[in-house]
């Protein structure tokens, strides 16, 4: 079986998607990644043929924040229009080449999508989180909004039926105030993709769907619900690489892990992050714990670290999270995944995106507590740190969530479902 996989974004966004790629390689089936240049090697060493767009200068822009990343779904289309349409042709091209003449799977959106519709092949699209996938939308369980909220919508959000019930009161407030949705402006001629559709003798309008929508969560962290899209099919967390620490029922430990470092960590873009860092060293110095700051940009980091805080550029999450007493981060997938495989509290301060409905969810299984990124003191954050890591009703809700990760599941359970479509 020949298939093709096209990611784009950030390694959040392209790391489970590769992990995805690698499950089907060792199948034995033959793989091509197409992606920036920036992922090259980790395609080939995970044992793929990889198809270069863009340069990795244009992934460092992405990373970097400078485009000014914006809320909601006029910042997602921001984004796309300046980071992603301008290679579109190039995922289009390099996905039709490395498909060939022959039969092949296609996994992917817009360039790749357009690709498999122009082949006839099979299409798979990958979402690494629920907020992120448009055939996991329900009414029942909407995503949380891209903001934090006062203590009382908070509670009401800890259930799908309290978040959903937000929403409708949201939607009778505006009604009343006369005030409209924001609208997004429908793609004129000139759009990337209705130019691409036109370049490739297809019709303005799509026909195709995907023939299989990957969740890549576990169905206790985000339950599939009635009016899911018929393709939508949960995997599990894509854990890659492999933890090197015991999860599922081999860590069903549920004494406090108190003494291990506290491990800081925004992800790889750039934002608002330099507050986060500096509010968690001086927590952290106040309470008198270790921590690492793993960010690749020391610019984060204002001035001198004390003793006992180190900064890592990078650091292994299947490795280090093991040790971890406590993990603050941004809400990034990943992070959330394998601190959940871990076991350990985790404090969520969001900044954009998914982030907010990932930490929310946390949020529900009794792991996690949401602060916010910008505003919160290291007073605030050194007792927050306290609580959750010393707390033991909080260490038992981690190993019970942590006995129900299986490492594998996720791409298992993807690679075979798309070598099903073979």
């Amino acid at each position: 079986m020949n298939v093709v996989i096209s990611g784009w974004g950030s390694s959040g966004d392209v790391v489970p998607r590769i992990a995805v790629g690698a499950a089907v390689a060792r199948r034995g089936h033959h793989v091509t990644f197409v992606g920036n240049p920036f992922f090259a090697g980790h395609a080939r060493d995970a044992g793929m043929a990889f198809a270069p767009v863009g340069t990795i200068e244009d992934h460092e822009r992405l990373t970097s924040g400078s485009h000014g990343y914006k809320l909601g779904a006029k910042g997602a289309h921001q984004l796309y229009a300046t980071h992603y349409f301008p290679h579109l042709e190039g995922f289009f091209d390099s996905v039709m080449a490395a498909a060939g003449s022959g039969p092949s799977v296609i996994v992917g959106e817009f360039g790749g999508a357009v690709a498999a519709e122009v082949l006839g092949a099979p299409l798979v699209t990958v979402a690494v989180s629920p907020a992120s996938s448009v055939f996991a939308r329900s009414r029942h369980d909407p995503p949380h909004p891209e903001r934090l909220m006062p203590p009382v919508a908070r509670w009401l959000a800890r259930s799908g039926r309290g978040l959903a019930l937000l929403y409708g009161l949201a939607a009778l407030r505006d009604r009343a105030r006369r005030k409209q949705p924001a609208a997004i402006a429908a793609p004129g001629d000139d759009h990337p993709l209705l130019r691409l559709r036109t370049h490739a003798g297809l019709p303005p309008q799509t026909s195709i769907r995907p023939r299989l929508a990957i969740c890549l969560w576990p169905d206790w962290f985000a339950p599939p619900q009635p009016d899911w899209a018929r393709e939508a099919m949960i995997a599990g967390f894509p854990l890659y690489p492999r933890p090197t620490f015991p999860t599922g029922t081999a860590a069903m430990s549920t004494e406090v892990r108190g003494d291990g470092p506290i491990v800081v960590t925004a992800g790889t873009v750039a934002g608002p992050q330099r507050h986060l860092y500096d509010t968690a060293v001086a927590a952290c110095v106040a309470i008198g714990r270790p921590a690492i700051m793993v960010t690749p940009q020391r610019s984060n980091i204002s001035g001198e670290l004390p003793s006992g805080i180190t900064h890592l550029p990078y650091a292994p999450y299947h490795e280090l999270f093991g040790r971890a007493s406590l993990i603050v981060h941004h809400g990034g997938i990943g992070v959330t995944s394998f601190a959940l495989a871990a076991g350990v509290p985790q404090i969520v301060m969001p900044m954009r995106g998914d982030q907010y409905d990932n930490g929310n969810r946390l949020v529900r299984l009794g792991v996690a507590r949401m602060m916010s990124p910008t505003t919160t003191t290291p007073r605030q954050l050194a007792r927050a740190i306290d609580s959750l890591s010393r707390s033991r009703s909080v260490a038992r809700r981690c190993r019970s969530w942590q006995s129900r990760v299986d490492p594998d599941e996720g791409l298992r359970g993807a690679a075979e479902a798309i070598e099903r479509l073979a």
